[in-house]
């Protein structure tokens, strides 16, 4: 895994993070993040980034760069 949901939360406000993956928010009701639907999302950003490297590098990395962390962030962050 190349982000967490903690990583995305350092990037994305946790408000924002509630209202794109809960379908009905409103005042009086603030569900928590959808840890499935991130979950999702993460996993997507997973594969993109594991089908540009596979052939290149031996998968799993050992250590991930911060620059994948990042763009792992950004992919998840856009789906």
């Amino acid at each position: 895994m190349y982000c967490t949901l903690a990583d995305l939360i350092k990037h994305v406000p946790e408000q924002t993070l509630i209202e794109l993956t809960n379908e009905s928010v409103t005042f009086d009701n603030r569900p928590p993040v959808n840890t499935t639907v991130v979950d999702s999302c993460i996993r997507y950003a997973d594969e993109q980034i594991d089908a540009h490297l596979r052939g290149r590098y031996t998968l799993p990395l050992a250590e991930i760069p911060t620059m994948l962390r990042d763009l792992a962030v950004t992919l998840t962050r856009y789906r």
